[in-house]
């Protein structure tokens, strides 16, 4: 079978094959004064007119969906301020922090509104409380998933990674500025 491209070019030279058909025989009904058989080239005319604006839309929407979409490139940006204010620049926004484990929360929400979905990893995310292990003390729930959030900074920048790598969401980069401004990426 043909790339849709070729499909759409038989469906165009079948479509104006058929059409030159209708006419032509509304054509004939009309020279031989049939106003049966005029109405009834004009209703065929008028529902093939129809099938074929929606075949037309149906190759459109098909050829669309084979046409890979530009993936997005997320850049994340991970900084405490001298005065110890936490900030995340994730997705075009700007989240103030309380706690570092909010980094967490934030983008595994982000996750779940493009996938539906989070990825199981053990002792850190999961959708029982009881499929982490004892050691897996501050869990927090999110949308029927577990995720276990009682890190250090590092850590928890780095359960981020883990994140968002297991949730194919597609590229990222993330980085932390540090105190002092230093811009380290994540590897």
């Amino acid at each position: 079978m043909g790339n849709i491209n070729e499909i759409l070019d038989r469906i165009v030279t079948d479509v104006s094959k058929i059409e030159a058909y209708l006419w032509g025989a509304m054509k004939e009904a009309a020279e031989n004064r049939d106003k049966p058989g005029i109405e009834k080239s004009k209703r065929a005319i008028d529902r093939w007119t129809r099938l074929a604006q929606d075949v037309k839309e149906l190759m459109t929407d098909l050829e669309k969906l084979s046409t890979p979409s530009e993936e997005t490139h997320l850049i994340i940006t991970i900084k405490e301020e001298p005065t110890g204010l936490k900030i995340l620049e994730f997705d075009g926004k700007t989240h103030h922090l309380k706690y570092w484990n909010e980094l967490l929360i934030i983008i595994a929400t982000h996750i779940l509104e493009v996938k539906n979905e989070l990825p199981i990893i053990k002792n850190f995310v999961h959708k029982r409380e009881e499929d982490f292990t004892m050691s897996s003390k501050q869990l927090k729930p999110i949308n029927g998933y577990y995720i276990e959030v009682g890190d250090s900074t590092d850590q928890l920048i780095r359960k981020c990674k883990d994140l968002l790598e297991a949730s194919h969401i597609g590229k990222f980069d993330l980085f932390k500025i540090t105190k002092e401004g230093q811009k380290i990426k994540i590897h």
